[in-house]
């Protein structure tokens, strides 16, 4: 394939120039990223409760006051969740 140049047509189909569209600059924004999934996160955490609230409930009665005997049971209960 073709090197693109920074002006011409993008080829995915656009109609923009390349360096408007797949040729724009990859720079992240890690504040405005992390605010997003500290958002979703929030709003995944609070949809599970609404949905399965009695569920995780009834899950973390099973485990509270008992101490983990090894990580192999400590791993168990993480890779359940």
């Amino acid at each position: 394939m073709a090197k693109v140049n920074r002006n011409d047509k993008c080829p995915c189909g656009s109609g923009k120039k390349y360096k408007n569209c797949c040729g724009a600059s990859t720079k992240v924004n890690e504040p405005l990223i992390n605010g997003q999934l500290n958002l979703l996160h929030h709003r995944l955490v609070t949809h599970g409760l609404s949905k399965y609230n009695k569920s995780v409930d009834t899950f973390i009665s099973q485990y509270e006051n008992q101490p983990f005997q090894d990580d192999a049971q400590i791993m168990s209960v993480y890779i359940l969740v």
